[in-house]
């Protein structure tokens, strides 16, 4: 028996209605995009409102001026550029007063409510809040010290400051990175340990599904944060080494280094605008995974029809 060929009817018929579905299709993403674009200026706008976004702000012209400087072959408008990005930089000491006390909270936080953590990691980011509190108080006196309240301006001394300030710089750089790896790897294990639970449930109308979803996206977005703030600490690591002459560091290019303060800073605008008030630190996102997670075994150990012991991984990274 011979099949009926459709008519003309029937392909333009069907034409039209893929025509109709892609168009619907791409005004859904079209607008999804505009939503998320709406979303982030309106993170950043609200950003904009803080002292430390309008110093992250000035932090990328005075980087960008840097660049120009280093850049521009007229050596009048490099005059101007310099000119600009010590404005700047004096400029964005104000946003930076007493903001060594902030750092007194993390500390008290660090050892009373983060008890989670690995006693090693505790101690990382007590040295790190600790440098952070010694470069903000340093710049603090350095900025005091060159509008001459200090009596007679020493450069000496100042010198003295602004090394002692790069170097618990560089020290706080190098513990975050420290925690951001850390941070970024037990993220993984978690969420990868959440999938394979979320493999063993296999029925959608658990009420276990939806819990288990939540955390692997909190995991993953707690792991692209986490992420972007690593390159960020890694472009300010260039700029520090290069700033107290650490070889190899000290032979990179001025606009190399000024390149990194821009995307540096680029970044952390984008990272606090991703972030808000209420976004819970990675230590705790990874303890209420923790959480959920020996609820699940509990869960699934109790069950008689399911088997608790974990599938292979390969299937998981397929």
């Amino acid at each position: 028996m011979m099949r009926k060929l459709p008519s003309m009817v029937d392909v333009s018929s069907l034409m039209g209605q893929s025509f109709n579905t892609g168009s619907m299709i791409f005004a859904q993403s079209q607008r999804a995009s505009i939503d998320a674009f709406v979303i982030l200026a309106r993170s950043v706008s609200s950003l904009m409102k803080t002292s430390s976004g309008r110093d992250k702000l000035c932090a990328v012209f005075q980087y960008w001026a840097g660049v120009y400087s280093a850049c521009t072959p007229d050596a009048q408008s490099a005059a101007i550029a310099d000119q600009v990005e010590d404005a700047l930089s004096s400029g964005r000491k104000i946003f930076r007063l007493l903001k060594f006390l902030d750092d007194v909270e993390k500390i008290r936080t660090v050892v009373t409510q983060e008890k989670a953590q690995p006693l090693g990691m505790r101690i990382i980011s007590i040295l790190c809040h600790v440098c952070s509190f010694n470069y903000y108080l340093l710049d603090n006196l350095i900025w005091i010290d060159s509008m001459g309240l200090f009596g007679p301006r020493d450069r000496k001394r100042r010198k003295q400051w602004k090394r002692w300030r790069n170097a618990n710089s560089l020290g706080r750089t190098a513990f975050a990175i420290l925690v951001d790896v850390w941070i970024i790897w037990q993220s993984w294990r978690r969420e990868k340990r959440l999938f394979l639970q979320l493999q063993q449930l296999g029925c959608c109308r658990d009420a276990q599904v939806g819990i288990l979803l939540e955390k692997i996206n909190s995991l993953y977005t707690t792991r692209a944060i986490q992420v972007l703030d690593h390159f960020s600490n890694l472009t300010r690591l260039a700029m520090l080494t290069n700033r107290l002459k650490i070889y190899p560091f000290s032979q990179l290019s001025r606009p190399f280094v000024a390149s990194c303060g821009v995307i540096g800073s680029l970044l952390r605008i984008l990272i606090k605008s991703l972030s808000s008030k209420d976004t819970p630190s990675p230590t705790t996102v990874i303890s209420s995974a923790d959480t959920v997670t020996k609820r699940i075994e509990r869960t699934l150990s109790a069950s008689p029809g399911r088997s608790t012991r974990p599938q292979s991984s390969s299937k998981v990274d397929s």
